[in-house]
C-alpha cells in the first residue's frame, strides 16, 4: 500500500505522463488516455468511442502494482484472453521512474500494434 505522500508523488508523475501522451484536445474525441490510482496500484487506460456511438469505452493498457518488501513496482499487461500477466521484459522496476519508462514503452508498443493492425 502506498502512503499518502507516495500516492501524491505518483499522482504528480502520472499527471506529467498524461500531459505527454494525451492527444491534442481536438483529437481526444477519437482516442484519449486516463489513469486510475488507488492505494496499491495504478492502471493506465485508453479511451475510445464505441463503434458509431457517443459512448466512450475504456481499455486497460498497463497495471502497475506497488510492492513493499522490497519496495518495487510490478508491471502487468493484458494477454490475448484479457487476463493480467507480468510484463515480459520488465516484470518489476526498482523505482517509480523506471516503472514509468516501462509504461511509456508499453503504451508506444500498443500504439504501434494498433497502427499496424489498422493498416492490414
Amino acid at each position: 500500500m502506498m502512503d499518502s505522500r507516495l500516492q501524491t508523488r505518483v499522482k504528480d508523475h502520472l499527471d506529467v505522463l498524461m500531459a505527454d501522451i494525451r492527444p491534442q484536445p481536438s483529437e481526444r474525441k477519437n482516442h484519449d488516455f486516463s489513469y486510475r490510482l488507488s492505494e496499491a496500484l495504478f492502471i493506465i487506460e485508453k479511451q475510445e468511442p464505441h463503434e458509431n456511438s457517443d459512448v466512450i469505452t475504456s481499455t486497460p493498457l498497463v497495471k502497475v502494482l506497488h510492492l513493499e518488501e522490497p519496495e518495487a513496482w510490478a508491471l502487468y499487461v493484458l494477454n490475448d484472453e484479457s487476463n493480467w500477466q507480468a510484463y515480459e521484459t520488465t516484470s518489476t522496476a526498482a523505482d517509480l521512474a523506471q516503472a514509468l519508462v516501462a509504461v511509456r514503452s508499453i503504451i508506444a508498443s500498443k500504439a504501434s500494434e494498433q497502427l499496424i493492425g489498422d493498416n492490414v
